[in-house]
């Protein structure tokens, strides 16, 4: 009974533990996959803050996906996904975000919300279950928070877009995306009305607030809030807003 391989105890912990370890990986996946689609340097250091954990165990991580075959490092500390780690890794986005989708579609579930769902949802969903769910929503591209959703066979059409707190004040700028992580952020937005498709122009601010008009209103929200907002600008100089 304690060892026994269908219930035993010693074995369901060994199981629990490789199904950590398991969802540990596939974490550290898509933040190396985020960490590249911001162009940001992806290491241990990196990779530590963005899973939260300390940075000896984020260069255990990077050394097992890197024997997996996932991840390349560099002499200076580096790492890349490779072929088969971006690919996963783009499984992975592809069915956190069709969850975040179904969620709030199917389920009605508030958009601060169904980020930490669909979280604990996407590793054990299996790919036929994601394809189900693309053609259940009718293949959308886009999830509920503007992501763009990668297609099954891994391609990401990712907007040319870029922080709103760096488009030109007097721009008439399109949010494309919001951040999904920060779920104040999400609800300050959702009571102002602004989400993806949103068009507004940044104004003078000052005092870490930025003032926006959006639809011929004018709002103020904190400069932390506009950095998860990402827009499409015209092309032009950037002047950064004001107040952020």
């Amino acid at each position: 009974m304690l060892f026994s391989r269908q219930g035993g105890l010693v074995w369901q912990a060994v199981q629990r533990r490789r199904r950590a370890g398991r969802i540990q990986q596939e974490d550290a996946l898509k933040a190396l996959h985020e960490l590249e689609e911001r162009g940001t340097r992806a290491d241990a250091g990196a990779l530590a803050a963005s899973l939260g954990i300390e940075r000896g165990r984020a260069q255990a991580l990077l050394r097992r996906l890197r024997a997996a075959g996932l991840v390349a490092l560099a002499p200076d500390g580096s790492a890349a996904l490779t072929g088969a780690g971006l690919r996963k890794a783009r499984g992975l986005v592809r069915t956190h975000r069709l969850w975040e989708r179904f969620l709030t579609d199917a389920g009605g579930r508030p958009w601060d919300l169904v980020h930490d769902e669909a979280h604990g949802l996407e590793h054990y969903t299996p790919p036929e279950v994601a394809e189900e769910l693309a053609t259940r929503l009718g293949h959308p591209r886009h999830d509920p928070h503007g992501a763009p959703i990668p297609s099954v066979e891994g391609i990401l059409d990712a907007p040319a877009d870029r922080p709103l707190v760096e488009a030109a004040t007097g721009a008439e700028v399109r949010v494309s995306r919001i951040d999904d992580e920060n779920p104040r952020v999400l609800r300050t937005l959702a009571r102002l009305g602004i989400g993806p498709g949103t068009v507004l122009t940044p104004l003078p601010g000052g005092n870490g607030r930025v003032v926006l008009r959006v639809g011929g209103e004018e709002l103020e929200i904190d400069a932390e809030t506009a950095r998860h907002i990402r827009v499409e600008v015209r092309p032009g100089p950037a002047q950064g807003i004001s107040g952020a």
